[in-house]
């Protein structure tokens, strides 16, 4: 493996791995980000080129300081050679596998392979399978669109909904997620609820784009961040709030905002997560045929 930084090859890779949609998805995703400023500054590994098979992305080691924050070690990948990211991942250190770390893919056959590695690293392996979704709309998008720029359309009109039970009418202002939102949000996201995650949080309100829903008091109300994946991801909508659709608007009013027509709109759900599942999939987002999988791998003698 080897990285790829020429900026003309970068914008021809990220052409390439849309035609891999949706399996793809996670490693365009952080490639979207890299041709558009880096703004996490990661690195972008190939085993070839052109003729690529495995792609790789992770952060550079000045990055991955902390030997115990997964959230910001995470890599990502995509390959058309299960055999050859096997062996990639055994015989060279494009994986730091002394740290605790985090692995995310879009495809099954990643699971046996990372598992396999594992044990032979004595790494403890924490597997979470969540249930992909995908706007298929912006996929399509990404087919036919070429190379742009970032940039952000003016906040979304006022929202206006209708508590089921007690009639009362909310309205909510769009604005964009901040610092102050960090600990809210952290505690509400079933992956975080600790310093380290709080502290990646941090990160992507203030590097990526996010949403906030705001009452009539200007407190948050619902909350939505991208990570580095280019995933919408992090979503909390605080209980009184519940039900009454905001989630949804949540969704549409962060999409609306972003005028990128070669940005995939994709997150995902858990298998019985009704709550979450039904406003998503009124907000147009469909359940792609392939899974979203995290693995979490951490040294045995590290004792944590």
């Amino acid at each position: 493996m080897f990285p790829l930084n020429c900026s003309h090859k970068l914008a021809t890779l990220e052409r390439l791995l849309v035609k891999n949609f949706p399996e793809s998805l996670k490693v365009y995703g952080t490639l979207f980000h890299i041709n558009r400023g880096n703004p996490f500054n990661l690195e972008l590994l190939v085993d070839s080129w052109p003729d690529f098979q495995t792609v790789i992305t992770r952060p550079p080691r000045q990055e991955r300081y902390d030997d115990l924050d997964h959230y910001t070690n995470s890599y990502y990948m995509f390959t058309r050679d299960i055999e050859g990211l096997r062996k990639i991942l055994k015989t060279t250190d494009v994986v730091e596998w002394n740290q605790t770390l985090q692995i995310q893919g879009l495809q099954l056959s990643l699971d046996e392979v990372i598992r396999s590695i594992a044990a032979i690293k004595k790494l403890r392996v924490d597997t979470a399978i969540r249930r992909l979704y995908v706007k298929e709309e912006s996929l399509q998008r990404c087919h036919s669109s070429g190379y742009h720029a970032a940039s952000e359309k003016k906040a979304s009109s006022p929202i206006v909904l209708q508590s089921g039970k007690s009639g009362e009418r909310h309205v909510f202002n769009f604005s964009r997620a901040c610092a102050s939102h960090a600990e809210l949000l952290n505690k509400g996201w079933g992956f975080g609820g600790n310093e380290k995650s709080l502290r990646y949080i941090q990160c992507c309100i203030r590097l990526l784009p996010s949403a906030c829903l705001l009452d009539g008091a200007g407190n948050p109300a619902s909350l939505g961040l991208m990570d580095q994946s280019a995933e919408l991801r992090m979503g909390y909508t605080i209980p009184e709030y519940r039900r009454i659709g905001l989630f949804k608007h949540l969704l549409m009013a962060l999409m609306d905002s972003l005028t990128q027509p070669d940005l995939p709109f994709y997150l995902h759900i858990a298998k019985d997560n009704r709550e979450v599942k039904g406003p998503t999939e009124s907000a147009d987002f469909k359940f792609a045929h392939c899974g979203w999988y995290q693995w979490t791998c951490q040294p045995l003698e590290s004792g944590v």
